[in-house]
């Protein structure tokens, strides 16, 4: 099949790349839309053909609603992986919420988060 496929169990998350590790394995890094709203990855053994919905990695969970995702993520040499993502966060300051990172004009409270991780994946 052409084009993008529907992953059950995972609704209406965007998969901007499916990157490959040197055990064969692909990963899906998604922005989560669901609650809990962040960026999560699962994990294909077969070619993408089945994904392992049942045990995410769950590399945030702090996303203040549904508006989080677009992660990229590139693989490191000795196999760690840098993710980057945007997620909408609350500041404690009633009316105030933030976008990080943004592609609109950036200001202030523009940050941008990225997560350095990938020795999860040497289990099962």
């Amino acid at each position: 099949m052409d084009g993008p496929r529907p992953i059950p169990g995972l609704g209406s998350a965007r998969f901007p790349g499916t990157p490959g590790l040197p055990d064969g394995r692909l990963l899906i890094i998604y922005g989560n839309r669901q609650f809990p709203f962040g960026v999560q990855a699962i994990a294909s053994r077969d070619g993408g053909r089945t994904w392992d919905t049942d045990h995410p990695i769950i590399l945030t969970w702090f996303s203040w609603d549904h508006h989080c995702g677009f992660p990229r993520s590139v693989l490191l040499p000795r196999g760690d992986i840098v993710t980057s993502y945007y997620a909408r966060i609350f500041t404690g300051v009633p009316d105030r919420i933030v976008y990080t990172p943004s592609n609109r004009d950036p200001g202030p409270d523009t940050i941008g988060h990225s997560v350095r991780w990938g020795r999860l994946l040497s289990g099962p």
